[in-house]
């Protein structure tokens, strides 16, 4: 099958995405008996693991609709001469909502339901009503007017079919994957020497984006209030474009607490030793529709204090990991439950483990040429 992904970001040295991360996973296990091409606004060339890469443009990137609208006309100027079967849009920034609605279209559109835009609106604090207005109408047109709509969790699905029940029929969920032979247990220890790391601190780990529908704001809150001499706080991810109170924040508590190492992004390799250096990975989104990093972080034997939102049950359960309500009290309450009862975090850590295993980028891939090969 001749197949092409759309996707705003794509892994690079500097920056990787869930969503690229996906993107990545499956079109490199569809390549070697299909013929893939990725549209992607990252800075990625020429022709890699059998896979073409085609550049779309990241103009007035910064939320706006003027980025979809100018992403999508570029796209259908490109497809014009390529004979796609398939063509497969990741939801985030609705890029390829012309496709969908293209009645001379001849490939079969594929919409893949990542975090609805409504939970991103209203969680990333995007205030400009026009400009929400317009997202959730771009969603609701690659939604309605596609062949096909993937979801990566049953929560997106319930989410999204209770807006469109008339869609239900051709709704499907697949799983996002793990690679177990790259995200596997290392020495604690070990890692902490190679990032420079205190051996004798129990270490809380998050990673992620640096706003408010990821938690952060109740990650700071628990930099302010434990004990410094005990704790120390690893973050990797970059800063918020929307919430400045929550940047300006974290940027003061830098300033004033040395026991935070940032990571803006990490490679593949540098990411392993975080998660292994860490003694508990937190997890305070106030939603998610899958989270990879709770995947990544139970594939790596660590211990998973998550929010119980979204989809986050779906991926950790009650026994591999523990599930609170997203607000600092509930957290706080279970690393302090951790730290004091050293043995049950690796306990809770070699479950999580087993978890893991369930998930596999093959599997992902497998699934999702099922589904193309069925439309």
């Amino acid at each position: 099958m001749k197949i092409g992904f759309i996707s705003k970001d794509y892994p690079t040295d500097n920056v990787i995405t869930g969503i690229g991360n996906m993107v990545k996973n499956v079109s490199e296990r569809l390549a070697p008996n299909n013929n893939i091409t990725v549209f992607t606004a990252s800075e990625v060339d020429g022709n890699k693991m059998g896979i073409n890469f085609i550049n779309f443009p990241r103009a007035f990137y910064n939320f706006s609709p003027l980025y979809a609208l100018n992403s999508s006309m570029h796209l259908s100027r490109l497809m014009k001469n390529n004979d796609f079967d398939i063509v497969e849009c990741e939801s985030w920034k609705s890029e390829g909502f012309g496709l969908a609605g293209n009645n001379d279209r001849k490939f079969k559109y594929v919409h893949r339901q990542h975090t609805p835009i409504d939970k991103i609106i209203v969680q990333d604090s995007v205030k400009d009503k026009i400009d929400a207005h317009v997202f959730r109408k771009m969603e609701e047109e690659s939604i309605k007017k596609s062949d096909g709509v993937i979801f990566v969790s049953e929560a997106v699905k319930n989410y999204v079919t209770n807006k469109f029940p008339q869609t239900i029929d051709k709704c499907f969920v697949v799983y996002n994957g793990i690679d177990l032979r790259k995200f596997s247990p290392k020495d604690k220890y070990e890692s902490r020497k190679k990032l420079k790391l205190p051996s004798n601190k129990f270490v809380l780990l998050f990673v992620g984006h640096l706003g408010r529908r990821k938690g952060f704001d109740i990650f700071l809150d628990l930099i302010k209030n434990l004990d410094e001499k005990k704790f120390h706080f690893l973050i990797v991810g970059r800063k918020s474009l929307y919430d400045n109170d929550i940047t300006s924040f974290f940027e003061k508590l830098l300033k004033f607490h040395s026991n935070i190492t940032h990571y803006n992004c990490a490679s593949e390799n540098l990411l392993m030793d975080i998660y292994s250096s860490a003694d508990v990975v937190i997890v305070p989104s106030r939603y998610e529709s899958f989270s990879l990093v709770c995947l990544e972080a139970e594939a790596m034997g660590r211990c998973v204090v998550a929010s119980n939102v979204g989809g986050i049950p779906e991926v950790c359960n009650k026994k591999s990991s523990i599930l609170c309500s997203p607000d600092y009290s509930s957290f706080l309450k279970n690393i302090f439950y951790l730290f004091e009862n050293g043995s049950v975090a690796k306990k809770i850590g070699n479950k999580g483990r087993k978890t893991a295993k369930k998930f596999s980028w093959n599997k992902t891939a497998k699934e999702t040429l099922k589904i193309y090969k069925n439309l």
